[in-house]
């Protein structure tokens, strides 16, 4: 027997939804604070902070610089949850993304 549900008590939830959802598409400028915030690195890493994290890894400059890929896997390997910088750049996302919606 299925069952039937009125929803239309959530169209202000689901309008404010839509709107958030719509303000995600296309091409973002994001900040590391953002992306990577204190708790969010507490829980994933070994660090408190972004800051720390980057300040602890064994090379000068952006982890972005593809020339320092293979210290910057292994760095990520062993100081986090994640077996990559692109894992960790996933789950950062999606985490991002999860944040903006339901703020």
């Amino acid at each position: 027997m299925k069952k039937s549900y009125d929803i239309s008590e959530l169209g202000d939830f689901a309008n404010d939804l839509e709107k958030k959802i719509n303000s995600l598409q296309g091409k973002h400028q994001v900040t590391e604070k953002q992306l990577f915030p204190d708790s969010w690195i507490a829980k994933y890493t070994k660090f408190k902070n972004w800051n720390e994290f980057a300040s602890n890894a064994p090379w000068d400059g952006s982890f972005t610089d593809d020339s320092k890929k293979l210290e910057r896997e292994k760095f990520v390997s062993e100081n986090s949850n994640f077996k990559s910088w692109q894992d960790m750049i996933n789950k950062a996302s999606s985490d991002y993304v999860s944040r903006q919606i339901s703020d």
